[in-house]
């Protein structure tokens, strides 16, 4: 018997899940929720560029709750729209739909989420009889789930840290509204970027080290943050535009999470729009063969030890892993969100969940 789903979202990673659900053996997909007209009355399989599945596009939400979906996959934009998109979900799950979402990256450790986001869910999930799970890639699968496995083979922990890089941004997520507006590149040297300015940044990896952190059976007591930028040195025409030179074409920065008064738990990002862009000397650096972007781990004790995931598009102009990882860490728990008792869930408090839509030679298993 397989799970009926409703998608909404077609980003890159909205995208992505649509394809995921469709190629799912234990997933149906009933209904796809757009907003644009010019996708209703769309082929959800045609848009994503396999064969027809009879599921057509639409804008009339109470025709889809009239299909008595199982769950609710919400992949839609969440940006400078996060209550409207948190009261949509909510109405799902008050009307008996289950929902998971990778969107919603401020609650991927609910414990440590908006107060008033995990209140207005949980009651929805009451008055529902419903569960709602948020995941995420970075803070998400990649900064929760993964350490979390990691951390399972360690002995004495005297200090983790997780360094994320992004060699080539107009490669990974070439979107020019996180680019330019979120993230400042192309923007006058020493301009401190909108996500830093806004507490997008806090908002999303506070979370995450305090996810970390209840995995080990401790408390941070403090958070420091500190921010870097380099400029371009020469300017790079774009699928999104021109980027001058001497604008930002990188930066670094690294979220502490003190225990003692010293770093414990530690996050760094580290972006380049370019691989051109001149690296600091003194900025942190993954494997030399690295293409696209990386995660790298480090845990210091006994044992210490360091892992360096690779995350690269699959052939040039290809999405880069990151994005399907992140989609398919949402669909891969529809069934367990479905089974789970009524409540706000992370991924760390779900049975774990595997890839169902697994191929070996010419037939699937």
């Amino acid at each position: 018997m397989t799970t009926k789903v409703i998608h909404v979202g077609t980003g890159f990673t909205g995208k992505s899940a649509l394809k995921a659900i469709l190629a799912d053996p234990a997933l149906e997909l009933v209904g796809w929720w757009v907003h644009s007209p010019e996708k209703v009355g769309v082929d959800a399989g045609t848009f994503c560029g396999m064969d027809p599945v009879g599921v057509k596009g639409t804008t009339d939400v109470a025709a889809l709750m009239a299909l008595k979906p199982d769950v609710l996959n919400y992949a839609a934009n969440t940006i400078h729209r996060e209550m409207d998109a948190v009261r949509e979900m909510a109405s799902f799950l008050e009307a008996g739909v289950n929902v998971v979402t990778f969107a919603l990256v401020s609650m991927i450790y609910p414990p440590a989420g908006p107060p008033e986001i995990l209140k207005l869910l949980q009651d929805a999930c009451r008055k529902g009889g419903t569960s709602f799970l948020p995941t995420g890639s970075e803070p998400g699968i990649l900064s929760m789930t993964i350490p979390g496995a990691l951390l399972s083979g360690a002995g004495t922990i005297t200090s983790y840290r997780e360094q994320q890089f992004v060699l080539d941004m107009l490669e990974v997520y070439a979107v020019e509204e996180v680019l330019r507006e979120s993230m400042g590149f192309g923007k006058p040297s020493g301009t401190i970027p909108n996500r830093f300015q806004d507490g997008t940044t806090m908002k999303w990896w506070k979370p995450n080290i305090y996810c970390i952190a209840n995995m080990l059976g401790v408390e941070i007591e403090d958070f420091n943050f500190e921010l870097e930028t380099c400029d371009l040195a020469a300017p790079i025409d774009s699928q999104i535009g021109r980027f001058e030179a001497g604008t930002i074409g990188g930066y670094y920065w690294q979220l502490q999470g003190l225990i003692g008064g010293a770093p414990a738990i530690v996050v760094e990002y580290i972006a380049y729009l370019h691989p051109s862009v001149p690296q600091p000397a003194h900025w942190p650096k993954c494997a030399s063969d690295t293409v696209g972007s990386a995660i790298v781990y480090q845990i210091e004790g006994n044992p210490s030890f360091k892992n360096q995931i690779y995350l690269a598009s699959p052939e040039p102009g290809g999405v880069n892993a990151s994005i399907p990882m992140t989609a398919l860490h949402a669909t891969n728990a529809i069934p367990a969100v479905v089974a789970a008792p009524p409540g706000v869930y992370s991924s760390q408090d779900l049975p774990r969940y595997y890839a169902r839509d697994v191929r070996f030679g010419s037939a699937r298993s």
